[in-house]
């Protein structure tokens, strides 16, 4: 009867946090920095792109520190950083670079066209503002993701599922969050590599310096298109 309890328990507990981690992250990591910066720059005249950041950059960290907090985890940002595991998340992160951007994505994108022509005008209208660009993909969006979706969810969800049901359900709950078909997909794709890797090493660290480097390198390839 106890097991029963507890393992009802952990369902109930799981459910709660999806739906926290899904409503806290749409609202605090793209709601309100969205319509911050919008307001900032309508009535103040500043950089829209800009001001997204730095509003995206706090409400990030008031959000992660109170899931945090509220759930009683610890962060762990350090914990089990190694040479190898540093090597592993390098290549790692250039795996997802060839299979997500080379394949998958204009994969995707022939699919599903109207939602492939929806991100890469997205794409180009982050590009005007490279640098600031540059700090919101490579720095601040896997520093936010991996910290909520591996360091956090995954954490918890690998308590009371097996691995290979932890990293499907939490890579989808990712992929889903996204918004978008190519990108959602995409994001699936990257989120079960991300979480196989933090299911491996145990380390949030080591899947922030895989998805920033993916990333940094998505953003390369990017920014050189445009210029050629």
């Amino acid at each position: 009867m106890n097991q029963e309890m507890k393992t009802f328990q952990n369902k109930k507990d799981g459910i709660l946090i999806f739906l926290w981690v899904g409503v806290g992250y749409l609202l605090f990591c793209s709601a309100l920095p969205s319509f911050a910066a919008n307001q900032m720059a309508k009535y103040f005249s500043m950089n829209q792109s800009l001001c997204y950041l730095l509003f995206a950059a706090v409400t990030a960290v008031i959000f992660i520190v109170s899931l945090y907090k509220g759930f009683g985890e610890e962060m762990e940002l350090s914990d089990n950083i190694s040479p190898g595991g540093i090597v592993e998340a390098l290549l790692v992160g250039l795996v997802l670079f060839f299979v997500v951007n080379l394949v998958i994505s204009p994969v995707l994108a022939q699919i599903f066209k109207t939602s492939g022509e929806n991100y890469s005008e997205s794409v180009k209208v982050m590009f005007q503002r490279p640098v600031v660009t540059f700090f919101q993909v490579v720095v601040l969006a896997p520093c936010m993701e991996e910290l909520i979706f591996r360091g956090f969810l995954l954490k918890r969800a690998l308590r009371w599922r097996t691995t290979a049901g932890a990293v499907l359900i939490v890579a989808a709950f990712f992929g889903i969050l996204h918004l978008s078909v190519v990108q959602g997909l995409s994001a699936f794709g990257a989120g079960i590599i991300l979480c196989l890797l933090y299911a491996h090493r145990k380390s949030v660290f080591l899947c922030i310096l895989a998805h920033g480097f993916y990333n940094g390198l998505a953003y390369v390839l990017t920014l050189l298109g445009g210029i050629l």
